[in-house]
């Protein structure tokens, strides 16, 4: 409990523009999941299988990556505008 006690708490300090962009990493890899789905539902009906069961590996493997990078940059850009304010 303490944990998320003390990540709400920070969040609630975060910048906007960090919310921001966290917000958007996580619509991106979410949206890269559905795809990743709905590739996976429409693999024997449409398309040639090989095309299709590259793509759902490829949005599925990029939907993490996105996330990661995106919490990575929005931490470090969090960061760089609240020391930019102190000096």
């Amino acid at each position: 409990m303490q944990f998320l006690r003390t990540l709400f708490t920070n969040l609630r300090q975060m910048e906007p523009l960090t919310v921001t962009m966290l917000t958007d990493g996580f619509r991106l890899s979410c949206g890269l999941l559905a795809m990743a789905i709905l590739f996976t539902l429409l693999l024997g009906h449409v398309g040639d299988y090989m095309t299709m069961l590259s793509n759902i590996k490829g949005a599925f493997s990029a939907a993490f990556g996105v996330f990661d990078a995106t919490v990575i940059a929005s931490l470090l850009g969090d960061l760089y505008i609240k020391e930019r304010r102190r000096a």
